[in-house]
């Protein structure tokens, strides 16, 4: 019986060894996922806008505000709003680089620490085998001192002893035989148990030095984690400081706003920026577009269970009003298609609550010259809202929301005239991207 677990403890051991070298041996050298010269490349390009950016500003000090130059101001303008959202991105790129470099080394740091736990749970297991192994020995030790004492206190028995005590010759063969047997057996036994504790102690010793490395390997892991983390938070506090340039450009934007509606809307010069600023509009909207067909769901998935059946009003307030609904409008003298519906809060927007419409996962949290800051959600079964125009946003990429959560806050960001929220519902029917009349989804309070 003794036997049977004992071979149980060294074979489980011998198993986990196997998987613990294998791991060792395989985490020896840490993959990377990134190159430091895309990292590099990343930061020379947003070195080169940030010049371009302090030229143009050199620029527009030199032109002066008469009318024949409000349409070069106007050039320069959103050349730096161009370069500004570039850089935006190039940070966000870097960002994702590293936190995706950071997102491998914890799962590997995950993997060790379970390895280690593991590990000590079989050195826990392998010391309390080899104890009961020690109380075996020490047991059967003390037997045979005993039978030892007993047999000199009692004298020597010899074979000539045994034969007259004998009452025939069957007798004294088989108490010899017995004798002889229980000694054997006694010894044979010491002998295995020993055996047995010296192998247990040895894999204990080596189970040992595997967690010693696994520790170690852990250690190295952790430092490279460190300085992956600083270089994030280097990032996020260009990231930062590009927040405060997009309150700059929101302010740029204002005024090339202005400029369009003083220009005259027949000249060349007016049309010219109008075809511009649509062909922006259309660029992230495909762009929006193309992202929800490769990433987002599908009205072939079906809606999720437990889903709400309706969408709220995302401006949680009684005193809302819409300012320019689904359809064509003229915010800038000229009529487009508005492929959603523009809400505003009576007394001032600015700085208002906006809620996700519906629970779901956050696709986007970003800015785009166009839109300023906007969020997407996917709320399953080819289902998305868009809230753009805001002034602050609360969640960002992969957030689960409920509905109702505050997930933005009105704002002015953006081509727009005013501070309000700009919303979106599309529907993702099988790879074709719709955008359809949000009202039909949601009803003002």
């Amino acid at each position: 019986m003794y036997r049977q677990k004992s071979f149980r403890a060294v074979f489980k051991c011998i198993f986990s060894m196997s998987l613990v070298f294998a791991l060792v041996f395989s985490s020896a050298v840490v993959p990377r996922v990134y190159a430091a010269d895309s990292l590099e490349d990343l930061q020379r390009q947003y070195e080169e806008l940030e010049k371009k950016i302090k030229e143009n500003s050199t620029k527009l000090e030199d032109i002066q505000s008469d009318m024949n130059s409000q349409h070069k101001t106007i050039d320069l303008l959103d050349n730096q709003i161009s370069d500004i959202n570039t850089q935006i991105q190039l940070i966000n790129d870097r960002i994702a680089v590293i936190q995706k470099d950071i997102n491998s080394i914890n799962s590997k740091i995950k993997e060790i620490d379970d390895e280690i736990a593991s590990i000590k749970a079989q050195i826990k297991a392998a010391n309390e085998s080899m104890k009961k192994l020690e109380a075996e020995k020490e047991k059967t030790i003390n037997q045979l001192l005993e039978r030892m004492r007993a047999s000199y206190m009692a004298g020597s028995m010899s074979e000539i002893e045994i034969l007259f005590s004998s009452s025939d010759f069957s007798t004294f063969f088989t108490r010899t035989e017995l004798l002889k047997r229980l000694s054997e057996h006694d010894n044979e036994l010491v002998k295995r148990l020993e055996k047995e504790v010296k192998e247990i102690k040895e894999l204990t010793d080596k189970l040992e030095g595997s967690k010693t490395e696994l520790d170690n390997k852990k250690t190295e892991l952790d430092v490279e984690k460190q300085v992956l983390v600083k270089k994030q938070a280097d990032v996020q506090k260009d990231k930062d400081a590009l927040v405060q340039k997009q309150n700059s450009v929101s302010s740029k934007v204002e005024r090339t706003n202005d400029l369009l509606k003083q220009l005259d809307k027949s000249s060349k010069e007016y049309k010219r920026l109008i075809r511009k600023y649509a062909q922006e509009e259309a660029e992230i909207d495909a762009k929006i577009d193309e992202f929800i067909r490769n990433n987002g769901s599908s009205t072939d998935d079906g809606m999720p269970s437990g889903s709400e059946n309706r969408m709220i009003w995302p401006v949680p307030y009684s005193n809302c009003y819409i300012s320019a609904g689904y359809g064509y409008y003229s915010p800038f003298g000229y009529n487009q298609m508005h492929y959603g519906v523009d809400i505003c809060v009576s007394g001032g927007s600015q700085g208002k609550n906006i809620v996700a419409a519906k629970s779901g996962t956050v696709q986007t949290s970003s800015w785009h010259s166009s839109y300023g800051n906007y969020i997407l959600i996917d709320h399953g079964g080819g289902l998305f809202t868009l809230y753009a125009h805001c002034n602050t946003l609360l969640v960002g990429v992969g957030a689960k929301v409920k509905q109702g959560q505050v997930i933005a806050k009105i704002g002015k960001t953006g081509r727009v005239t005013g501070p309000h929220l700009h919303f979106e519902v599309r529907i993702n029917d099988g790879g074709n991207v719709r955008r359809v009349n949000p009202l039909t989804y949601v009803s003002m309070p």
